[in-house]
């Protein structure tokens, strides 16, 4: 790790000058399935502490198992007088598959479980005003895990969640000898509140938190603003859902509550 801190030392004399994060979490995809057949699909923009611009989908391909996918857009430029220009862009997409059930014969209650994989690419480039200029691009990957309790009556849903997140950054390439052979790797949890609100397309808003349970001082040091440590963690995110059925027999009587072996 000491060696890490050195080869990195460099770069993160742009990263706290210019408060440009190395890493910064996807909004958490919570599908909220509930019959073979269901999509649901989310856009929506992360306020703090995660990409600006998510999208999200599930597909339900069985009356318990799903499938999901997410993809996540972010960039931010930066000019001032010490730090010179900066900019910071991160694409990164994932997917996955799980088990949900339904809970009550109201279908009012719904507990889900879903794993997968993704990769993502952080692109930074630094110019200060003594002419130094530095390219460094990241790619990584992470494996993640998650679960979720969703209460969704008729026109409101409410779902509390927790995922487990390892990442791991590989492949860096930069026009500054002094960052190659570089790696970073975290294991966050991110607990999770998501709220829907309205018929077939929603509103929803989702806030939480991304803590890191391994390498936390990287995380901090790396990823957060120094004074402002546990604040830089918490994530907001807006947007909009909506749910179709795809498949329209999902309205035989096979399906029905009383004939399922939900």
């Amino acid at each position: 790790m000491k060696s890490a801190l050195l080869i990195f030392s460099c770069f993160i004399l742009f990263l706290s000058e210019s408060c440009i994060t190395l890493y910064k979490p996807n909004l958490v995809n919570c599908p909220t399935l509930f019959e073979r057949g269901q999509f649901t699909g989310s856009a929506g923009v992360g306020f703090l502490g995660s990409g600006l611009i998510n999208a999200q989908g599930a597909y339900a391909i069985t009356q318990h198992i799903g499938v999901m996918g997410s993809v996540m857009y972010h960039g931010k430029s930066d000019i001032t007088a010490a730090s010179g220009f900066v900019r910071n862009t991160m694409m990164f997409g994932e997917g996955g598959a799980g088990w949900f059930r339904i809970l009550d014969m109201r279908r009012e209650q719904i507990i889900e479980t879903y794993g997968g994989l993704g990769l993502g690419q952080v692109v930074n480039h630094f110019s200060r005003p003594d002419s130094l200029h530095i390219n460094a691009e990241f790619t990584y990957h992470n494996v993640f895990i998650q679960g979720e309790y969703v209460y969704k009556p008729k026109y409101f849903h409410v779902g509390a969640g927790l995922r487990i997140n390892y990442v791991n950054f590989f492949s860096l390439t930069s026009s500054s000898e002094n960052l190659k052979n570089t790696t970073q790797y975290y294991l966050n949890v991110e607990p999770n509140i998501t709220l829907r609100a309205g018929r077939k397309f929603k509103v929803f808003l989702q806030t939480g938190m991304t803590y890191p349970l391994i390498n936390a001082h990287d995380y901090f040091f790396y990823n957060t603003q120094q004074d402002k440590k546990f604040a830089s963690l918490v994530k907001i995110g807006l947007g909009m859902n909506m749910t179709l059925r795809v498949n329209k027999s999902n309205n035989s009587k096979k399906l029905r509550w009383r004939d399922s072996k939900y």
